[in-house]
């Protein structure tokens, strides 16, 4: 098998992170053509973390670990959890593709650069190289320019039933959401601060049973329906 990534794309967050990248624009590409796992108006693929190893047989568990949390904590790389069982714990991803594409057109690399063992190519990409010398990953969200990031700031109940309805899900289901973030100070379940709170809600809390059936509160939900596999 041979892996490639986008030099633009490793540019700005490392060689590693944008192999995973690739790997997973390879699937949504494929679910996008065939239509398949379309959720809350993205496309999404799975995988666990073993089969992320399998695929990726130079990258450590920890490294790969760590470089989709840094993906994710960038805000373009997005997760969720969409298991019919609440006890699995695969995770599911998408692609903040204003980012992605943003980053891919921004432009080309200087004759001056060169990356180990790699030959550019028309098309942007070049071959899977694990010891070139990457510019390290920028932590934070990427913003697409060299602005300082916007501080987040924390939405309001109203706020959030305004999202929640406009995508159709009850009140109910915005108030639990905004109640469990908010009394975590907007942190996630890793102690990661919040970047995005509609990605979160999209991902972790639009579900099947929290959907608005024309009942004005939704349905009553019972211990076991309110377990977030992710958050």
């Amino acid at each position: 098998m041979e892996h490639s990534f986008n030099i633009e794309l490793a540019r700005v967050f490392g060689v590693e992170c944008a192999i995973i990248l690739k790997n997973i624009d390879h699937w949504l590409t494929k679910n996008r053509e065939n239509d398949k796992n379309f959720i809350n108006g993205s496309y999404w693929t799975y995988n666990s973390r073993k089969a992320f190893e399998g695929i990726f047989p130079y990258m450590t568990g920890p490294q790969i670990k760590r470089r989709l949390h840094q993906l994710e904590d960038s805000g373009i790389l997005i997760t969720g959890s969409f298991n019919d069982n609440p006890f699995d714990k695969t995770n599911w991803y998408s692609i903040n593709y204003d980012a992605y594409y943003e980053i891919i057109q921004k432009g080309v690399l200087n004759d001056s650069e060169r990356w180990t063992n790699s030959s550019h190519r028309e098309d942007g990409f070049v071959p899977c190289i694990t010891d070139s010398k990457h510019i390290p990953f920028n932590k934070g969200i990427y913003t697409g320019s060299k602005k300082s990031k916007k501080e987040f700031v924390p939405p309001t109940l109203e706020e959030v039933e305004a999202f929640f309805k406009e995508k159709g899900f009850t009140a109910r289901a915005a108030k639990l959401a905004f109640d469990y973030y908010d009394s975590g100070n907007w942190k996630d379940s890793r102690g990661t601060q919040v970047k995005n709170w509609k990605q979160k809600m999209i991902a972790n809390w639009m579900r099947e049973e929290y959907k608005d059936n024309g009942d004005k509160n939704g349905k009553q939900m019972s211990a076991f329906e309110l377990m977030i596999p992710g958050n």
